[in-house]
């Protein structure tokens, strides 16, 4: 009090006028009211003083001064203060630490934490990436820990999948194809097969909010959303499912690419992993039905490429009658979208309107859902559907796919490892006899060569050329 009476005394005898610069308001410890009541009096009874005082962004300093003028210096200086971070952390290594760190810090002040809890949190921070991972793990919710959703698994066998170039996945997963995968599969089973309906992307759209809102806690801080840049397909204005809509244009993502070791080769990790009681072949399963929902539901014919290369990775110890019934409807949902012309072909039909079709090879003896089914199934090696397919058709019918897959095969992989895997699949039905069944097939571009010719050798076929658009029979 004393020292207060002296300054009004001061202020109140001389002839000057006063500006006065108060730095560092946040730093007094105790009786900020007081402090912030002195000032306010000082600044509305002498018009001879100016103060300027600096505080950092604190609630109550942002409370009581903010009808007065301000500015934040960070918007001045912010070129100085990215030229210095970038000196500081110029490292590779040290930019991945102090993001890492700093998501952790931003999250917990979302949550609510004071300073004193803040300067904890980075006290206790590890200082190094292996360390780091673990302990956002040690940190996770405990509810979220004892009641696990596969958020993460999910994601982790869509990075892995994706980052294999014979016939990955897709390096992205967006948010819409997560939530899919995450929901209760029995419910997509039984209704994909037959429709996506209404009720479904509904129930979806309704979804969608909440996992949002969770799903990087969920994570235990290890992944991200993002924006998607890998399909910036929009949607139709019609399409009513506007949460959905905004869900495909989030990608799921790990933090950080050395994620994916640390669940995979830590001890820490991988019994994260195990917590979530899901198989790969099972994440595959529910990434596929996921990557068909998000392709029937929008008229995008170039997003089902991704769902045919799921199909794919699903290893035939694992088919299940869901694999072959999603796929049962992506085809006749192909066809309808694009119907595949067969020959023969009119004059005007050279390059079928302008329109290559989708494989250079077609039998005219299979009807084009067939040569759609099997054509696409052969074109991304899908053994365990057509070994399925295989076994419900007729000897007549087989002996034509057979005849069909295997020269597209080679047309398409040549006689590589690449092609070896899915011509061993018709073995048996090779070796049951030859085959006697005439064979009709239609070259569109290319012309038959001797490749080809060695293919039917090998079954037991002789190849007479025919003029026109190159159909050879057998």
């Amino acid at each position: 009090m004393e020292l207060k009476s002296w300054f009004y005394y001061l202020i109140t005898h001389s002839v000057f006028n006063f500006r006065l610069l108060i730095d560092g308001l946040n730093e007094v410890p105790n009786n900020r009211d007081n402090l912030l009541d002195t000032i306010g009096l000082i600044a509305e009874s002498f018009n001879k003083v100016k103060i300027c005082c600096s505080s950092r962004r604190e609630r109550l300093f942002e409370q009581i001064l903010q009808h007065n003028p301000s500015l934040r210096l960070e918007d001045l200086n912010y070129e100085d203060i990215q030229k210095h971070c970038y000196r500081r952390l110029h490292t590779t290594r040290a930019r991945r630490y102090a993001y890492l760190v700093t998501e952790e810090l931003r999250n917990a002040v979302n949550n609510g934490d004071d300073e004193v809890v803040l300067k904890r949190r980075l006290g206790e921070c590890p200082g190094e990436m292996h360390k780091l991972f673990t302990s956002l793990v040690e940190r996770q919710d405990k509810f979220y820990a004892k009641d696990p959703k596969p958020y993460l698994r999910l994601i982790e066998v869509a990075t892995k999948r994706g980052d294999n170039n014979n016939h990955g996945a897709g390096a992205f997963l967006t948010f819409f194809e997560l939530l899919v995968a995450s929901s209760a599969q029995e419910e997509f089973i039984s209704r994909v097969p037959k429709s996506l309906d209404a009720s479904l992307l509904a129930s979806l759209d309704s979804q969608a909010p909440d996992l949002k809102a969770n799903v990087v806690v969920r994570c235990a801080n290890l992944a991200e959303l993002v924006p998607n840049r890998s399909d910036l397909q929009s949607y139709p204005k019609e399409f009513a499912y506007k949460e959905l809509v905004n869900a495909d244009s989030l990608e799921v993502r790990f933090i950080h690419r050395r994620v994916q070791d640390f669940l995979t080769d830590s001890e820490e990790g991988a019994a994260l992993l195990r917590s979530y009681n899901m198989t790969e072949q099972n994440a595959v399963i529910r990434l596929t039905i996921a990557s068909v929902t998000r392709f029937l539901a929008t008229p995008y014919m170039s997003r089902v490429g991704k769902s045919l290369k799921w199909e794919s990775l699903i290893e035939a110890g694992f088919w299940a009658k869901n694999g072959t019934g999603a796929l049962d409807i992506i085809f006749p949902t192909l066809q309808a979208r694009k119907p595949l012309r067969m020959p023969p072909f009119t004059a005007e039909d050279t390059s079928i309107n302008g329109k290559t079709p989708p494989f250079n090879v077609l039998c005219p003896q299979l009807s084009p859902l067939e040569n759609v089914a099997f054509g696409f199934a052969t074109g991304f090696a899908m053994v365990a559907y057509t070994e399925a397919k295989l076994r419900a058709l007729d000897l007549q019918k087989w002996r034509l796919v057979v005849g069909f897959s295997s020269c597209l095969c080679v047309r398409a992989y040549g006689l590589g490892r690449e092609s070896s895997g899915f011509l061993t699949m018709f073995e048996p039905y090779l070796s049951l006899t030859s085959l006697t069944q005439n064979l009709t097939l239609s070259y569109i571009l290319e012309p038959f060569t001797d490749v080809d010719f060695w293919v039917f050798r090998h079954l037991s076929c002789v190849a007479t050329p025919r003029p026109g658009f190159h159909q050879s029979r057998f």
